[in-house]
């Protein structure tokens, strides 16, 4: 179980030097233990061998290949991943969660909103895992010091994300929970009415947990309010 009181370490994973410098600057700064290495497949082995409780990872593109490493440390790796990326349509929105990844932000990287998601990203993560509670729910086992679940005896994967966002929607069990609401939980500010990143989430959960779209019977969608896990 992590430790409270340590210094949170941040493995930043960028080609361009300078954009590196200023990103570790600005994290070293806040008080984070910053590890920078370029964004190539050596640096698969260097995440696992530090195990840093964030990943700041540069996607030059939302390409199959700029997600690779991604996908590929998803499943072993089960600490918050936020990409850095020149593009944010509602496509690649896409193919960034379905790599695994946490959260994203657009390059440039503004220093006050980056702090902001990381802050947000680590210290939802940390808190989850230091409830070690189990919750029950319908077909449902939520185990948040593993962050695993459990439907119907067998195990379902799911990121980090999709985990936190599961948790959430869990502990207001039968109680709607607004778009508002649930991004300044899971990403840090408010929802603007244009971004589509909880939706993309709530149906990614949804497919994994075997929910039907059209008509849910977990995550049930309120309108002109947004999401309730059925009780």
């Amino acid at each position: 179980m992590e430790n409270p009181n340590s210094v949170p370490s941040i493995m930043v994973l960028v080609n361009d030097r300078r954009s590196a410098g200023q990103i570790q600057t600005s994290l070293t700064g806040a008080g984070f233990r910053v590890i920078v290495h370029g964004n190539n497949q050596e640096a698969l082995e260097k995440v696992f061998d530090s195990m840093p409780d964030l990943l700041l990872m540069e996607i030059e593109s939302p390409s199959v290949d700029g997600l690779a490493l991604c996908r590929r440390l998803r499943p072993q790796f089960n600490r918050p991943i936020l990409l850095l990326t020149d593009s944010d349509t509602e496509e690649d929105e896409m193919l960034y969660s379905e790599s695994g990844a946490d959260d994203f932000l657009k390059k440039p990287v503004r220093p006050r909103r980056l702090l902001t998601r990381v802050n947000t990203l680590l210290g939802r993560h940390l808190r989850i895992r230091l409830q070690a509670r189990v919750m029950e729910l319908s077909s449902l086992t939520i185990d948040a010091a593993h962050m695993a679940v459990k439907q119907n005896g067998n195990w379902i994967r799911l990121t980090s994300a999709e985990f936190e966002l599961l948790w959430l929607l869990a502990g207001r069990a039968g109680e709607a929970m607004s778009r508002d609401e649930v991004s300044r939980q899971l990403r840090g500010f408010d929802y603007n009415g244009l971004d589509r990143t909880i939706d993309l989430r709530i149906a990614r959960l949804r497919r994994k947990l075997g929910d039907n779209a059209k008509r849910p019977f977990l995550i049930q969608s309120v309108r002109g309010i947004g999401y309730m896990l059925a009780p």
